[in-house]
């Protein structure tokens, strides 16, 4: 995504699973935005248990999409 300024934010669109069709998105269209001294990838990664949120959100029928502040490794 490319702002007003032409600074180039990254976004991550969460697909699902590997080899399965995707799920039916009716259940409406998710953005994800991480908070200070992160980035997107914290909203998946480094979890101990479980499956993290955005991925079960994804399991549901969700349309994920995973945002990059300024600053960050991937913007």
């Amino acid at each position: 995504m490319t702002t007003d300024d032409d600074y180039i934010l990254t976004t991550f669109h969460v697909l699902g699973k590997k080899n399965e069709a995707r799920p039916n998105t009716s259940a409406g269209t998710v953005l994800i935005q991480h908070g200070d001294m992160q980035d997107g990838t914290s909203m998946v990664g480094g979890f101990v248990s479980g499956l993290p949120w955005p991925l079960q959100l994804t399991d549901a029928g969700y349309d994920i999409w995973i945002g990059n502040n300024r600053g960050t490794e991937y913007s």
